[in-house]
Formats: structure tokens, C-alpha cells, sequence
């Protein structure tokens, strides 16, 4: 269902925002959408995307969402072992 979806969304969103200090511009950017639309989305619980919307944010939020966890997992080039 698209709306629960965009509730598991929403709160991705969010915690990129707070947590890992993504500024609301790199996540659009990132996202594939305008900053108005994220802006709006973290901010507000009855905010939906449209269908189009829905699926380039989905997609693109899943591809972050993974390189963010390659990134936490990442031991840098400097690691003995």
C-alpha cells in the first residue's frame, strides 16, 4: 500500500535529515525531487506523493539508504588486518 510506504518514507527521511545531517537540498537532489516537496514531507504527516513521485523517491531513498550502509560498514583504506 503506497500510504504505508510513504510512512516508512517519511521517517527515512527524517532520521537522514537529524541524524546524519543531510541537508533538505542534498536529499531532493539525491531523491530526484524539489526540496519544497521533501520540506514537506518530513514536516507533515498528510502529505502523499503522487504516483511518479512515489516511485523515483522510493527507489532512490532504498539506493541512499544502502550506500549509507556501505558507508557505516567501511573500515577506510588505512586498516591493518
Amino acid at each position: 500500500m503506497i500510504e504505508v510506504e510513504q510512512i516508512k518514507m517519511r521517517k527515512d527521511i527524517r532520521i537522514l535529515h537529524k541524524k546524519y545531517n543531510f541537508t533538505y537540498h542534498a536529499l531532493a537532489r539525491g531523491l530526484g525531487v524539489s526540496e519544497n516537496m521533501i520540506r514537506r514531507m518530513a514536516s507533515q504527516e498528510a502529505i502523499f506523493l503522487q504516483a511518479e513521485s512515489h516511485k523515483k523517491v522510493k527507489q532512490n531513498l532504498l539506493n541512499l539508504t544502502n550506500e549509507l550502509q556501505e558507508a557505516e560498514e567501511y573500515k577506510g583504506f588505512d586498516v591493518e588486518g
